[in-house]
């Protein structure tokens, strides 16, 4: 396919955990003449609209296009007509084959036999990038220049990519991610008052888990797990277990449950059990929590 302009294009942005990202650099790039632009955040918000072509006949290129394309919804830009994510592309050509440096952007570029830069440094970037401003003397400059290298690095991929890629299927993958970008933006919808409730009867609610699927077990001791309940469980039941070749110790681990109660259904419930229990579950439920309410 031909287009009149293709814009590989790159925001750094700060983003709190479960906020929307709030772009504070964008630099595009147009893959064929090499013309180059760069917008500070002052600069970014003076415009209304992108300051690069994003109609029918021009091709929006980025890796992971739902993290721009939020970028977008923050600014009140239009969508690009055709986006294309070779983040996508990307997985799709390497699905099934190793990739010793990852999927991310590093990868795909290892993947193709391009120049990856100085990963380190990037990390460093990365984290600082994530923090937001505000900016000691210098790192505007180092910022632009760490979002410069992102696009440099799509003018490698693009090339190096496009005689693979199946462009009637690539642009709708493009569509899709557009889409991902507003679902993100707009959430996941929760009824809050619900959460509320369940974060402040959760010790209740546990006890009563406890109660209602130990009983067919009777390996729970004081609300807590019990292994040697459980191993007396498993030889009055004739269940085998799987266990550490190092220590033989039983497995206990959520993976090893999960793949036990696959063999044996009996286990199901009690992995279910310590599944919702898990440190990790009442976390991340209360965190959710924490951030909605």
């Amino acid at each position: 396919m031909q287009f009149r302009r293709v814009w590989g294009v790159d925001f750094e942005y700060a983003a709190a955990p479960g906020e929307r990202p709030k772009p504070f650099c964008l630099v595009a790039k147009e893959l064929q003449t090499g013309q180059e632009i760069r917008l500070w955040e002052d600069e970014l918000r003076a415009h209304s609209t992108p300051p690069f072509d994003i109609g029918p006949h021009d091709l929006f290129v980025a890796f992971y296009a739902s993290a721009e394309l939020g970028c977008f919804l923050n600014l009140g830009w239009k969508m690009p007509v055709n986006v294309l994510d070779l983040f996508i592309e990307h997985r799709w050509l390497s699905n099934g084959k190793p990739t010793p440096c990852g999927n991310g952007l590093i990868g795909a570029l290892v993947h193709f036999g391009l120049p990856a830069g100085a990963a380190e440094e990037k990390a460093e970037l990365q984290q600082r990038a994530a923090l937001g401003g505000p900016w000691a003397s210098g790192e505007r400059e180092a910022m632009l220049d760490y979002c410069a290298s992102d696009t440099t690095a799509l003018s490698f991929l693009y090339p190096a990519m496009r005689p693979y890629i199946d462009w009637p299927r690539a642009l709708l993958s493009g569509r899709s991610m557009a889409a991902v970008a507003r679902v993100e933006w707009n959430g996941i919808p929760i009824d809050t008052p619900l959460l509320a409730k369940l974060r402040e009867s959760w010790e209740s609610i546990r006890h009563q888990l406890i109660r209602e699927i130990d009983a067919d077990y009777h390996v729970y001791e004081d609300g807590s797990f019990n292994r040697n309940r459980f191993t007396r469980w498993l030889v009055e039941t004739g269940t085998p277990w799987l266990r550490d070749p190092r220590t033989n110790n039983l497995l206990l681990d959520e993976d090893t449950f999960r793949q036990m109660a696959k063999t044996f259904p009996a286990v199901s419930p009690l992995a279910e059990l310590r599944s919702s229990l898990s440190k990790e579950c009442l976390n991340k439920s209360l965190a959710l929590a924490q951030a909605v309410l």
